[in-house]
């Protein structure tokens, strides 16, 4: 009997391991998607500065856009 529910022990272990793997995979893919967005956060928050400057004082300052 021993070796029937070190079966199932080990059996439990590897489900357990197995789907902390799956979730792993998902909070990675969540992440990167998260880095994603933020980037995409930055370009555009970025880009209002840089507007920003450009029409400072009502006049445009071409150089600005580089």
């Amino acid at each position: 009997m021993a070796a029937a529910d070190e079966y199932s022990t080990t059996s439990h272990v590897l489900q357990l391991c197995l789907a902390l793997q799956d979730r792993l995979e998902k909070v990675e893919k969540e992440v990167q998607s998260l880095k994603g967005e933020n980037l995409a956060l930055k370009l555009v928050l970025e880009e209002k500065k840089t507007f920003a400057s450009v029409v400072k004082d009502g006049e445009v300052e071409v150089d600005s856009w580089k």
